[in-house]
């Protein structure tokens, strides 16, 4: 019986099957990809966020730069997008804006990672 994947409507990362195409439709090493990920991304953010607090640009900026480059293999545009805001504007922006799109990414990547883990669920039951 196949598998009918709730997340093949577009979502924040677009569709499973468009992430299985960045795979060559290898369903374990997406499985693994996602794992790694939803384990990793929330200590990721919690290095922005400290680096936020401490007020540490050049942390910030690394910080920002990870997140946006591990979000971007999943497709997560938004994520990307604002991580991506946070890492150039780290340098130069003042700390009330660079707070105010840290809000909006620690959102974003909250509701990424409920996306992502509802998304996996047909995957695990498909291996």
């Amino acid at each position: 019986m196949a598998t009918t994947w709730r997340s093949e409507r577009p979502s924040r990362f677009g569709t499973m099957a468009e992430l299985l195409e960045h795979v060559d439709g290898d369903l374990q090493l997406l499985q693994e990809a996602l794992a790694l990920f939803i384990e990793h991304c929330p200590h990721m953010l919690d290095r922005t966020r400290e680096a936020l607090q401490n007020e540490d640009r050049t942390g910030l900026s690394r910080a920002a730069h990870a997140l946006k480059g591990s979000s971007a293999n999943f497709n997560a545009a938004t994520v990307v997008e604002l991580a991506e805001q946070l890492e150039t504007e780290a340098h130069s922006a003042d700390f009330v804006a660079l707070r105010d799109t840290f809000s909006e990414l620690d959102a974003e990547v909250s509701a990424l990672l409920t996306e992502l883990e509802n998304a996996g669920e047909p995957l695990r039951c498909a291996s």
